[in-house]
C-alpha cells in the first residue's frame, strides 16, 4: 500500500508492505525511503513494514515552515491506525526515532537507532520563538521544531550492494 497523508503544511509519502507487528523505518538524511528496499522485502515476511519520506526528501511535499519530525511520525502512525510500533532509524532517522521514543514511549515497542543521537533540545534547530533552546530540556524538547528544507536533488536513490 502506497499513499500520502496530510500533515500541517505538507503531505508525507509512505509505503506499507507485509503483515505482522508494525516495524517503522526512518531513513538517513542523505537518502529517502528507498534506502530500505533490500531490507524491507525480507522484513515484510514477518512484519508490517512502514517506511516514509520525511520532509524535504523523496516524494513528500512540504512548505518552508516550522514543523516537528516527531509530530509527523505520530500523524503517519495515526493515519495508518498503528498505536505501537518497532522503530528503526539510521543516522538522522535514528535521531528522529530517539526523539519520538522520548516523547511517545508508549507507542514504541522497541527502538533501534543506528548512528543517531537524541537532540534533547540541543543542536542546529530553531525553536518556535527562534531563541536558542536550553541545554537540559529532556522530553520538553518537544517544543523544538525543525525548519523544512527544499527537496534535495542530490539524495541517493540507490545504495551499493555487497557482492
Amino acid at each position: 500500500m502506497n499513499g500520502f497523508t496530510d500533515v500541517p503544511a505538507g503531505r508525507l509519502y509512505y509505503e506499507v508492505e507485509g503483515e505482522g507487528p508494525p516495524l517503522t523505518l526512518v531513513h538517513a538524511g542523505v537518502a529517502h525511503l528507498r534506502m530500505w528496499d533490500l531490507q524491507a522485502a525480507d522484513w515484510a515476511e514477518r512484519y508490517r513494514v512502514i517506511r516514509y519520506d520525511t520532509r524535504g526528501f523523496g516524494r513528500t511535499q512540504c512548505e518552508d515552515v516550522p514543523y516537528s519530525n516527531r509530530a509527523d511520525l505520530a500523524a503517519l502512525l495515526d493515519h495508518l491506525g498503528v498505536s505501537r510500533t518497532h522503530l528503526l532509524g539510521a543516522s538522522r532517522g535514528g535521531t528522529i526515532a530517539i526523539d519520538f521514543t522520548l516523547e511517545h514511549p508508549a507507542r514504541v515497542a522497541s527502538l533501534i537507532a543506528v548512528a543517531g543521537r537524541g537532540r534533547g533540545g540541543v543542536g542546529r534547530l530553531r525553536t518556535a520563538s527562534r531563541r536558542a533552546p536550553r541545554m537540559h530540556r529532556g522530553p520538553r524538547a518537544a517544543r523544538t521544531q525543525y525548519r523544512a528544507r527544499a527537496p534535495r536533488s542530490s539524495a541517493r536513490s540507490t545504495w551499493p550492494t555487497s557482492g
